[in-house]
């Protein structure tokens, strides 16, 4: 995908919402998304996502992905706040 475009969109409602600029979008050389409006995403050699960064005029948010002995996501953190994914 290299632009999104949304009609009607609700103002404000998130960065996405109101549809992608080309400038909003980027992959790496596997394909993977590492930037999606005010997010950035890390992913390793084997293609494993690693962390998300969401950043807005006043912070940015960090969450970070937990890997059982099986290579499953088990964990994504961010912060004190923790979820857990069943996969």
């Amino acid at each position: 995908m290299l632009v999104s475009y949304v009609t009607g969109a609700i103002p404000a409602a998130n960065p996405v919402a109101d549809g992608l600029g080309p400038a909003e979008l980027a992959h790496d050389f596997h394909g993977n998304t590492i930037s999606l409006a005010n997010q950035t995403l890390v992913f390793d050699m084997a293609n494993r996502h690693l962390a998300t960064t969401v950043t807005d005029t006043n912070a940015s948010t960090t969450t970070d992905d937990t890997r059982d002995a099986n290579d499953r996501t088990v964990a994504g953190g961010c912060g004190f706040v923790t979820a857990g994914h069943s996969l």
